[in-house]
């Protein structure tokens, strides 16, 4: 029952309500929650944070390469690095609600991991500093991509021969079980690759594999090695975004012989072309002789580096609808 309006009354209401209910804070928590995990919200904010600053990336390396306003490029430079930064916490912030939602354990922390490293990190170095959250992000792919296999890691289709797989929502079985699911078919991917390298061609072996390269280098580049730190980096992303070639609609059948090919159907796919691009010129930008004749390399990995985000993301949840129209359908 509601609470007197009146501080002074000693009483509570019995007929008479209160016609004016001021929304508990509770109420205005969930409203906002709601507002942030909406599909049409999240799409939005997606194509206009991304997909802006890659094109403001372009704008800042073209025009100081290209020289269309040279008096600008300060400006210019500092609102890419503005928009940019603010773009990648869009993205730790969205993702870290949607992960939280899914109690994805290792993706949440490395969404929840790309809020502080954006802030601390420096422009050129925040393609470095972010493979830290690149690489524990990529577990909620690794599993909704990860197959069901035996205990010789082949895959175990279902009764129509449609590979079946791990699913990275784990909504339904909670923290702890996501947790242990994905600390164990991690341990199971490893031993396969042991067992048989040709596996790799897999796109959750491969991401998992390249995953840990990207999250090695930043490491690496903290101790004051960030040519190695960048090359490791770099390399790990490129191996990740070729990984991203394999992706399949994991809310479409697929028999287990075409499971994991390479395909370009999928926008994860064509995202996987960009951050090969974005990753690869990280590194380039390094070398002098390089970087002293093109100027704001950084500029243009991140253009890259952003398209690839915009594509990514979009083929996330065009996924996700996939999975919920046929849901509903269901019903």
């Amino acid at each position: 029952m509601s609470k007197p309006i009146s501080a002074t009354a000693q009483y509570k209401p019995t007929a008479l309500q209160p016609v004016v209910k001021l929304p508990s804070v509770k109420t205005q928590n969930n409203k906002f929650i709601e507002i942030i995990q909406d599909k049409k919200v999240k799409q939005a904010a997606n194509n206009w944070s991304n997909w802006g600053s890659a094109g403001l990336n372009f704008l800042t390396f073209a025009n100081a390469n290209f020289h269309f306003s040279d008096q600008l490029q300060g400006a210019i430079e500092k609102v890419s690095e503005l928009v940019t930064k603010a773009t990648y916490l869009i993205g730790g912030v969205a993702g870290s609600i949607d992960l939280w939602g899914k109690k994805n354990p290792l993706s949440f922390a490395g969404f929840a991991s790309g809020i502080p490293l954006t802030l601390l990190s420096t422009n050129y170095n925040l393609y470095l500093a972010y493979g830290i959250p690149y690489g524990l992000g990529n577990f909620a792919i690794i599993t909704d991509q990860r197959e069901i296999v035996d205990k010789n890691g082949e895959p175990i289709p279902d009764k129509d021969g449609n590979v079946q797989l791990v699913n990275g929502d784990f909504s339904n079985r909670g923290w702890v079980k996501g947790l242990k699911i994905t600390l164990t078919e991690s341990a199971k991917i490893v031993k396969e690759l042991i067992q048989k390298p040709q596996r790799i061609k897999k796109m959750s072996h491969a991401l998992f594999t390249s995953s840990v390269f990207e999250m090695f280098g930043p490491l690496i580049g903290y101790f004051g090695i960030e040519n190695l730190g960048s090359f490791i980096r770099s390399s790990g992303t490129i191996a990740t975004q070729t990984a991203f070639l394999l992706h399949n609609d994991s809310s479409k059948k697929s028999s287990v012989e075409d499971h994991g090919k390479v395909t370009l159907k999928s926008s994860i796919a064509m995202g996987g072309i960009l951050g090969i691009l974005g990753s690869a010129i990280d590194f380039i930008k390094r070398v002098d002789f390089i970087s002293e004749k093109i100027p704001n390399l950084t500029n243009l990995s991140l253009a890259f580096d952003r398209g690839m985000g915009a594509l990514v993301v979009s083929g996330i949840m065009d996924i996700e609808k996939n999975k919920s129209d046929k849901g509903d359908s269901k019903k």
